[in-house]
């Protein structure tokens, strides 16, 4: 399980986030071309920019951690005709995992008993049988610090295994739960180490 030490973080100037919000904003048109202009997935974009920020983190993780003599190849998907699809294919001796990095805002540092979540439109997607996607990895962007934290990552049928479901109003200690989630807690997440620490 991962604890605060594990977690990776990534400081982002104000020009790489303007560079993230308008490459969101091109997304959201695509996005909205695709699907319609009243689907789900076209008004949870506004915020597309903040997932951006969590996969250039993840990115520069991974990079920083492993390297190919680790016997790890990463590959992030950035065609915007892919958007709604995998972030990233990390191709192992063993196996590929196809992964989707969730990245959520907020204004405080989190703790490991914390939520991390999947709203119930991203759930099921997730489940149809096309989809590629085996984990997931989630993230946070502290907006009053710029800063972008990589807390870790589940097995999809893992996350499916375990998730709490919350509707829309219901409590988890101080928040009020404003759509239908299903969630876990971050401490519950496991943490990215070389296989040989």
């Amino acid at each position: 399980m991962t604890t605060t030490t594990d977690w990776y973080s990534k400081v982002f100037t104000d020009e790489e986030i303007e560079t993230a919000k308008t490459e969101g904003k091109t997304k959201q048109a695509l996005l909205a071309k695709k699907y319609g202009a009243y689907n789900n997935l076209v008004h949870e974009t506004g915020y597309r920019w903040i997932g951006d920020l969590g996969e250039i983190t993840f990115q520069e993780m991974m990079l920083t951690k492993y390297d190919r003599t680790d016997g790890i190849d990463i590959v992030r998907h950035t065609s915007l005709e892919n958007i709604d699809d995998r972030d990233f294919t990390l191709s192992q001796k063993t196996a590929n995992l196809e992964i989707d990095v969730k990245t959520t805002l907020c204004t405080s540092m989190p703790r490991p008993d914390y939520l991390v979540n999947l709203n119930a439109t991203q759930y099921q997607k997730m489940l149809r049988p096309d989809n590629p996607i085996n984990t997931l990895v989630f993230s946070r962007f502290i907006e009053p610090q710029k800063r972008a934290i990589v807390f870790g990552w589940i097995f999809k049928r893992e996350f499916v295994k375990t998730a709490k479901f919350f509707k829309k109003g219901d409590r988890s200690g101080q928040i009020i739960i404003n759509t239908d989630v299903y969630c876990i807690e971050i401490g519950n997440l496991m943490p990215f180490k070389k296989a040989n620490s």
